[in-house]
């Protein structure tokens, strides 16, 4: 979904697949192709653009089940570079990106999160790698992205451990720019 605020040029793309908790997958890549297609169109009219998500999660990272199991190499990464092409079409925009976070964030919501250029997450959000323990690997970046923003000693217990963080531990270590209290709209509203 795509709102433009237009007297303040503000984009407001959400991430819409609730029942599976805003997880990545070839549909929502797709989505946000779209998304980007249209904020393209409208130029300079959008000078910042908002990434949120619908439901109680903004994404539970990447969805291991998306994807048919036994697939060839080729059409498995095929299928990544279309999940993955819609966010990096919204960071080619070259206005700044912002993220409300909430929920829990795993894996790939995080690596959304580390590529946006400001983070507020809701008071009560946690922060969690997830990939270990679920069997996948990071993708995105993830794995270079989380150790330059938190630390290599923080990113590998988070990795290792699948240490949980509050959104106010999230943001001491620099994943989370700012906490907001009020609930989850309060913080997309911020």
């Amino acid at each position: 979904r795509v709102w433009v605020d237009e007297p303040h040029g503000v984009a407001i793309v959400e991430l819409h697949d609730p029942k599976r908790s805003n997880t990545w997958s070839v549909e929502l890549g797709e989505d946000l192709s779209l998304a980007a297609e249209q904020l393209v169109a409208r130029g300079a009219a959008v000078r910042a653009v908002v990434l949120r998500g619908a439901g109680a999660h903004f994404s539970a990272g990447g969805n291991p089940h998306a994807h048919a199991r036994g697939a060839p190499l080729a059409a498995a990464a095929a299928a990544l570079r279309l999940t993955f092409a819609g966010f990096a079409a919204l960071r080619a925009l070259a206005v700044p990106l912002v993220c409300a976070a909430h929920g829990t964030v795993i894996g790939g919501g995080n690596a959304a999160c580390l590529s946006c250029d400001y983070v507020v997450a809701e008071a009560a959000t946690t922060f969690e790698h997830g990939n270990l323990v679920r069997g996948v690997c990071p993708l995105g970046g993830y794995s270079r992205t989380l150790p330059h923003v938190a630390g290599r000693a923080r990113a590998l217990a988070m990795y290792m451990n699948n240490g949980t963080l509050s959104a106010a531990e999230a943001c001491a270590a620099g994943i989370v720019h700012e906490v907001c209290d009020g609930g989850v709209v309060a913080t997309q509203r911020r």
